[in-house]
């Protein structure tokens, strides 16, 4: 399998973190436009330190990184600068998260976030045609009235601007319920709803997740695996899990990627596509996440055509758009079947 085909196949980007994205030469310039003593005076230094034993370590890690970006001007480059780069790898939709609250934190102003990400979403589409927008992350470590005060006066100022809510950060100790308000609030702005559960997290918070938050998508969702009767729901309402195999690697989520589950996930009819989390972190865009698993045996092409479906059918697009972009990769996959021996 070439890495050209798979950079030329075309792809939605469904489950990826703004500031997963910021690459190592980003934070070195964004801290010394800023003024700020950064721990790290080299790429390599940054590339050396960003190893992790657990999601819990790679926050920290990312949090850091992320100080450097203080700025609308560093939001909106640190955005388009993924958008370009999705672009290139002929990634057609993107639906980026972002943290306003995380930032926050930091002394960036809300509004700094909101219109960064959003003017890079409107330059893109102009330069690439790239569609999508921003999800925005209620971060379920902060105290769900924080949320819901974003929602109530950012929300209602940027609605037409975001695509969906999300729920995001460490899993454990902060299941899904307690912002049931925050979604029912963001369901009134005409928003769609994801939220990571079931990453590190107990197969309990995608129920939760499901059931109290009434999300349209479950982002990471392999632990779903642990309760049969859950899988059995989530198949019958055909719930997407964005699902990011080397991600979970890295964050030893799972021991190694030969012991992940999404073949078997795959195998038992949930509807499983493929993502990158934090390209940045965890070895680039989709097509190399493609190539990487087709080279260690995990998806072949009848795999690759049911996770580029799947990815397309959970796509927050006109249900044309779907279908068109669904058929192009079909006879993309079917193309190359045929020239196999």
């Amino acid at each position: 399998m070439t890495s050209d085909f798979l950079q030329a196949l075309p792809k939605v980007e469904l489950h990826v973190h703004l500031e997963g994205c910021l690459e190592p030469h980003q934070a070195l310039a964004f801290a010394q436009r800023n003024g700020i003593d950064f721990r790290h005076r080299t790429v390599a230094e940054m590339v050396e330190a960003n190893r992790f034993s657990g999601l819990a370590e790679f926050v920290a890690v990312m949090q850091q990184n992320s100080m450097t970006i203080c700025t609308e001007r560093d939001v909106y480059e640190l955005a388009f600068g993924y958008l370009r780069r999705a672009h290139e790898d002929n990634i057609v939709h993107a639906e980026l998260a972002f943290s306003p609250q995380g930032s926050a934190q930091r002394g960036v102003p809300y509004e700094a976030a909101f219109d960064g990400v959003i003017a890079a979403y409107g330059d893109a589409r102009r330069e690439f045609g790239i569609t999508g927008g921003p999800i925005l992350a209620c971060l379920r470590h902060r105290p769900p009235e924080e949320a819901l005060h974003m929602l109530n006066t950012y929300g209602r100022k940027y609605r037409d601007d975001i695509i969906s809510v999300g729920l995001h950060g460490a899993e454990n100790g902060f299941p899904p319920a307690p912002f049931k308000a925050c979604f029912e609030l963001a369901r009134g702005f005409g928003w769609h709803a994801v939220a990571h559960a079931g990453e590190e997290g107990p197969a309990d918070y995608i129920r939760q997740a499901v059931w109290e938050l009434n999300v349209d998508r479950i982002d990471h969702g392999v632990g779903c695996e642990a309760d049969e009767s859950l899988m059995d729901e989530l198949v019958e309402r055909d719930m997407p899990l964005t699902v990011c195999p080397l991600s979970n690697v890295h964050l030893k989520v799972f021991d190694g990627l030969e012991r992940h589950n999404f073949p078997r996930l795959l195998e038992r009819g949930l509807n499983v596509s493929l993502h990158t989390d934090d390209p940045s972190y965890f070895d680039g865009h989709l097509s190399n996440h493609y190539r990487i698993l087709m080279e260690r045996g995990l998806l072949d092409l009848d795999g690759l055509a049911t996770v580029q479906e799947n990815a397309f059918r959970s796509a927050f697009i006109p249900q044309d758009t779907k279908r068109r972009f669904i058929d192009q990769s079909h006879r993309a996959i079917d193309a190359v079947r045929d020239k196999t021996p």
